[in-house]
């Protein structure tokens, strides 16, 4: 497998890295490559499609969440043979490029939305199944997971799914993700956790050190906290712990009384 490093535009971008397709690798850095190189990268992202694998070896795309079942995403037919790949020409070898780069920002986008589905249906039943078991305490989440909860949850005093959950989409995208350097192929990935608890809606990290001690920081200052009127909340707060080697953990919530 090549992985090649090219200097453009002054920026180091790879179009595989440790096992994962750079969804930034554009057009322009593929027709910069020798052909080899290119019939590599196409049987790359045809390998991809044809296996199903896209939302969990991409990097550099804002998946919704760091783990979609794999019945839920689409493999992709009609994709050229391995062999028929080694015959291309530089022309064929782009078209397939460009056309293929679209198919995995489709496959994934639907991926995306059919797990957002499937974990509201999870939500819905965890809700439910509390109910009947007449069970209490806090309950973590991921975004769909939370989505279906709340809506099942209903509507009480100001508390009023309707508006709750597409402030709740906004907050999850607006988070800070994790940033391990220039590059790097996990760049992005989910690093809070979302959680309910009777009347309160959390949102925690659980282990902040460096840089993202201010972002996270800036996060509740300039969009968590700007949410308290429009989410109807009666109550807003974060809550930072101080933890050893200079890291903290920071939980922010939201309360309907």
């Amino acid at each position: 497998m090549w992985n090649i490093k090219l200097s453009i535009m002054q920026e180091s971008i790879y179009y595989y890295n440790n096992g994962k397709f750079n969804m930034k690798f554009d057009q322009n850095h593929f027709q910069s490559l020798i052909i080899e190189q290119k019939r590599d990268c196409v049987q790359t992202m045809t390998h991809i499609l044809r296996d199903g694998s896209a939302p969990r070896r991409v990097f550099n795309y804002d998946n919704r969440y760091n783990h979609i079942p794999q019945d839920l995403v689409s493999k992709v037919d009609g994709l050229p043979a391995y062999e028929e790949t080694l015959q291309a020409t530089s022309e064929q070898l782009t078209a397939w490029f460009v056309e293929y780069k679209e198919t995995m920002y489709n496959v994934i986008k639907d991926a995306n939305a059919a797990a957002d589905t499937h974990y509201k249906a999870l939500g819905r039943k965890a809700f439910n199944a509390l109910k009947e078991c007449e069970m209490t305490g806090e309950l973590y989440l991921n975004i769909g997971q939370l989505k279906g909860f709340v809506s099942t949850y209903g509507q009480w005093n100001e508390f009023t799914p309707n508006i709750i959950n597409p402030i709740l989409e906004e907050l999850h995208t607006a988070a800070p993700r994790k940033v391990y350097g220039e590059m790097n192929c996990n760049n992005g990935t989910i690093d809070h956790k979302w959680s309910i608890h009777n009347d309160y809606i959390f949102l925690s990290y659980s282990y902040v050190t460096g840089e993202m001690i201010q972002k996270v920081e800036d996060f509740y200052n300039k969009v968590w906290s700007v949410k308290q009127r429009s989410i109807k909340a009666d109550s807003c707060r974060i809550i930072k712990n101080e933890l050893p080697n200079n890291a903290f953990e920071f939980i922010m919530l939201f309360w309907w009384d």
